[in-house]
């Protein structure tokens, strides 16, 4: 007979949810798939298709649960993650004491009462044992209650989700994910997983997974909370809509252009439907998408997208962002552009520059790029002489920076009389920073 392989159980995996096979049936083969993982030694992969079946709708509450709930904490005991895989079986025996019940098993079809939740006991001493504390797991030994969190430990828990928050804002990732997970902890043992602040910490842990290292799979734990936070809050909510804009992102950062697309897509549709295309939320997906768009060559749609917030711009009154409507313009000169519609990009990128001048002055690095574009896409139509004075209007604003230290009238009329004086210098710097500033634009 054939051995199983992981890779194996992966295509029956993969065709099962193309044809359109049931949940019951995708669940048992994901199962298969993630212990046959496990058996190989790959327990970190294991341990995030767990995860994400844990996530999974079908998986409310029943025995199922409780079977891939083992199944995490086995995992993360392999792995030497004593303290999460504790409060894994110590949630896992609450579940058992409410419902009663015994655990399908392979090996028997019958099982004395309590005798999974007499295993989850044995696994909880297990892990304190591994973490030296021998009282405690002494105490589960000998089949005592749980014992429940206390007010105090709520407030830790607080104070760890406003701490790991700063963390995160200040760039500091690998301290807020052990910040998070210690928050998670309690929020295991206090709360479970059915619980909005238990999957928010598992939203953060991601975030912060993400920010080590954006080519990580952070996803599955990103698509349990947004499963969760789509079937109790609904799509409406603002923190189902977050979920699943981070979630593009970290897609989109590893590659997957497809799946940040359809994610793009969906939110475009909640945004648009819970307030309007107007809505600056919408303007953003919308922007999004037309960049993902805009990376797999699909050109034409990603130029109709950019019209439509240019139109909706255009239509809105004043915002608190200025910034939109200068991005408008130059987001459909690059739609263009890409198409080589170079005459009408031209107006666009021009109407873009203009309006960052205006608003953010010559200095600015939206002006600058603006101007590196419009740079570009009249050298591009042969009109040298214009693009020679775009190029010595680029060098001079890239200078402008060195000379802030006076009045603006001084440093305009300073700035303007080194032009004169240094143009040859000023060339090489315009056209480097020319350069170097498409190449990023590029990319």
């Amino acid at each position: 007979m054939r051995r199983r392989t992981p890779y194996l159980m992966k295509s029956f995996l993969d065709a099962g949810r193309e044809c359109g096979e049931t949940h019951c049936a995708t669940l048992t083969t994901r199962s298969r798939y993630a212990l046959l993982l496990a058996r190989e030694g790959k327990y970190a992969l294991a341990e995030e298709e767990f995860w994400s079946m844990l996530g999974d709708e079908t998986l409310v509450n029943g025995v199922r649960k409780r079977v891939v709930m083992n199944n995490i904490g086995l995992v993360l005991k392999l792995q030497k993650k004593y303290g999460e895989a504790e409060h894994i079986f110590k949630h896992l025996l609450k579940l058992q004491e409410q419902a009663s019940d015994t655990m399908p098993s392979v090996q028997a079809h019958h099982r004395p009462p309590g005798s999974n939740a007499a295993n989850s006991r044995a696994s909880i001493a297990t892990c304190l044992e591994a973490q030296g504390k021998t009282d405690e797991a002494e105490k589960y030994r000998s089949n005592p209650p749980l014992p429940s969190t206390t007010e105090d430990d709520v407030e830790e828990a607080k104070t760890l989700h406003e701490r790991s928050l700063d963390m995160l804002d200040g760039g500091q990732y690998n301290e807020a994910e052990a910040t998070a997970r210690k928050e998670l902890v309690i929020r295991m043992e206090h709360a479970g997983l059915d619980d909005n602040r238990t999957q928010t910490c598992l939203l953060q842990i991601a975030r912060a997974l993400h920010g080590q290292n954006p080519h990580c799979d952070s996803q599955s734990l990103t698509r349990q909370a947004l499963a969760y936070r789509k079937r109790v809050f609904g799509y409406k909510n603002i923190e189902t809509q977050a979920a699943l804009k981070f979630l593009a992102i970290t897609t989109l950062d590893q590659g997957k252009f497809e799946e940040a697309e359809a994610c793009y897509r969906q939110l475009v549709r909640w945004l648009e439907y819970t307030h309007s295309k107007l809505d600056v939320e919408a303007v953003y997906a919308r922007e999004a998408l037309a960049e993902v768009l805009r990376r797999q060559r699909k050109y034409p749609e990603a130029e109709e997208l950019c019209r439509l917030n240019l139109e909706v711009e255009l239509h809105t009154p004043i915002r608190s962002e200025p910034r939109l409507i200068a991005r408008a313009y130059y987001n459909l000169g690059y739609a263009l552009w890409d198409q080589s519609h170079n005459a009408e990009a031209e107006t666009y990128f021009h109407h873009a520059y203009d309006r960052y001048v205006e608003l953010f002055g010559r200095s600015d690095a939206d002006t600058t790029n603006s101007l590196v574009c419009l740079a570009e896409v009249v050298a591009e139509q042969g009109e040298s002489h214009e693009a020679e004075e775009l190029y010595l209007l680029l060098g001079e604003s890239v200078a402008l920076p060195q000379s802030e230290d006076e009045d603006s009238d001084e440093e305009d009329s300073d700035e303007k009389d080194s032009a004169e004086e240094d143009s040859n210098k000023e060339d090489s710097v315009g056209e480097d920073s020319t350069k170097e500033t498409r190449t990023k634009i590029r990319d």
